[in-house]
């Protein structure tokens, strides 16, 4: 039973072994549509996991939010495989937000690994809203004669007079309106029914009702398209048949920009692989962003940083620069596939401020910059009486390059007596030892590292001493020379005088003691 439980431990290493706990096919981002409805599935992808109850959460959200719903993990038939869903709890908003970086946590057991990725917000063309009012006028005397819909509509609570009323009117709209959009109401000064109105001209832009002298877009004012839009003077005139009158009325009409284009860029997202010993003040691009709104063509840059990110990089007359180390030797980096991952926002100056993010990420290779140093045991000490093939000691290097322990260990030359294991560092004993024929022995180790460098024939070395002393056992008895005595004495030989004397040594250096045991 003892047997079968070993078993099923040892099997069920090499299953976590064999299969790892990470993320299988989470895509680096993802696009949605502002118009999707909650409830509805971001993204969908797997995990591998030899746990049976892995969990997936979303550790930080960029900005913070609570737009996602837990993530939800469920088994599929492969073995350790599972499907995750990232399920949209509320709604989406280009205009507010067009990026979320979401940061997700595999936790199985004791393991955790970590993943970020991107939603970019795709835009939707909605109708635009607006809160109209009047902010100017002229002449002064027509203060309080107009008010204006909510649809942008200028209404005259007075009737136009070519005599003795004003003839200018000054009317602004905002663009994108559509065709048939209010611009103005010209009213001429008459009680007669028969008053008509129309263009001294023709103004294609614009068409005005003949019997009600409503001003109305003949078609969709862009500014973008036709900056010629943006002022345009017209003159109405309106006549009588039956009293054989007319007038001409002025009406200025001015086109306001909506701040309806987010900002562009070039490029619209950095994807870089560079050094890590890159230098502090390298350039790595130069963004380029306008606006094509009419007023609105002012864009500012910011910097956005994670926290692995935070002050790597910096912005400098639209370059994004190197700020700081972008070490590839940290346990944080090598979680996130040393990637280094930030965003500029390329913010308009319209109202309201619409912005673009520019997402960066920045993979680093690594560069061989240390050599392995020793750490010790610096003195081993072995029993004279140690094995051949027994293990004597174990030497340990470490290395400030990611990994950290990829090293291999050797004996430089080799050595008749001592032998050492690549991997661990174990020094093997290969002969005898002897502590009265040699006390100590002085044994040169080497560890060089590899897979440290995007070179891979680039190698460093570091190099220790060690010194190994033998411990002295008692294992040699003394030795007596002769190992035998025989003398005659007279039965009359006074007490207390010397018989002989015994010639002894021991190869140990031990004390000798003799005693009489028989006889």
């Amino acid at each position: 039973m003892a047997h079968l439980c070993l078993l099923h431990l040892a099997l069920l290493h090499l299953l976590q072994l064999c299969c790892p706990t990470g993320f299988i096919d989470l895509p680096a981002s993802v696009d949605i549509l502002e118009s999707t409805r909650p409830r509805s599935v971001v993204v969908e992808f797997r995990i591998q996991s030899a746990k049976p109850d892995p969990i997936v959460q979303i550790v930080s959200l960029t900005p913070d939010s609570r737009v996602f719903e837990t993530p939800i993990v469920s088994r599929v038939n492969a073995s350790n495989i599972f499907t995750v869903q990232i399920i949209l709890n509320d709604s989406l908003d280009y205009e507010t937000v067009g990026l979320h970086s979401l940061r997700l946590a595999l936790v199985a057991g004791g393991d955790r690994v970590e993943r970020t990725f991107h939603v970019q917000v795709i835009d939707v063309n909605e109708p635009p809203q607006f809160l109209f009012s009047i902010v100017a006028i002229q002449p002064d005397t027509a203060k309080g004669q107009f008010n204006i819909d909510g649809r942008g509509g200028v209404m005259s609570s007075q009737s136009f007079d070519y005599q003795n009323g004003p003839r200018v009117q000054n009317i602004s709209v905002f663009e994108n309106g559509g065709a048939g959009d209010l611009v103005a109401s010209v009213r001429a000064n008459t009680t007669t029914l028969d008053v008509q109105y129309t263009f001294v001209k023709s103004y294609p832009p614009y068409t005005i009702g003949r019997e009600d002298g409503i001003i109305t877009t003949a078609f969709n004012l862009d500014l973008e398209s036709d900056r010629s839009l943006e002022h345009r003077v017209l003159l109405v005139r309106a006549f009588s048949v039956s009293e054989g009158r007319r007038g001409t009325a002025t009406v200025t009409v001015n086109v306001l920009d909506v701040n309806e284009h987010a900002p562009f860029c070039v490029p619209s997202v950095f994807v870089l692989t560079v050094p890590e010993t890159t230098e502090i003040g390298k350039s790595l691009g130069t963004v380029m962003c306008g606006d094509i709104d009419v007023s609105n063509q002012n864009v500012l840059l910011t910097l956005h940083d994670n926290d692995a990110s935070l002050y790597h990089f910096r912005l400098q007359n639209s370059q994004l620069q190197v700020n700081g180390s972008l070490d590839y030797d940290t346990a944080i980096i090598a979680s996130n596939s040393f990637q280094y991952e930030a965003s500029i926002l390329a913010t308009d100056t319209g109202t309201p401020p619409l912005t673009t993010v520019i997402p960066i990420m920045i993979t680093v290779t690594p560069v061989n910059e240390h050599d392995p140093w020793f750490v010790g045991p610096f003195e081993i000490v072995v029993p004279e009486n140690a094995r051949w093939g027994s293990v004597v000691g174990t030497v340990k290097a470490e290395d400030g390059d990611w990994r950290f322990d990829a090293l291999r260990y050797s004996i430089p030359g080799g050595d008749a007596l001592f032998s050492i294991n690549p991997v661990g560092g174990e020094l093997y004993l290969k002969g005898s030892l002897d502590f009265e024929e040699r006390e100590m022995y002085s044994l040169s180790v080497q560890a060089v590292d590899f897979d440290q460098d995007a070179d891979l024939t680039v190698q460093r070395t570091g190099f220790a001493a060690i010194t190994i002393r033998v411990q002295n056992l008692n294992d040699n008895p003394p030795v007596c020379d002769p190992v035998s005595y025989e003398s005659t004495i007279f039965s009359t030989r006074s007490a207390g005088l010397p018989i002989l004397n015994l010639s002894c040594t021991d190869r140990d250096g031990k004390l000798l003691t003799a005693t009489i045991t028989n006889g």
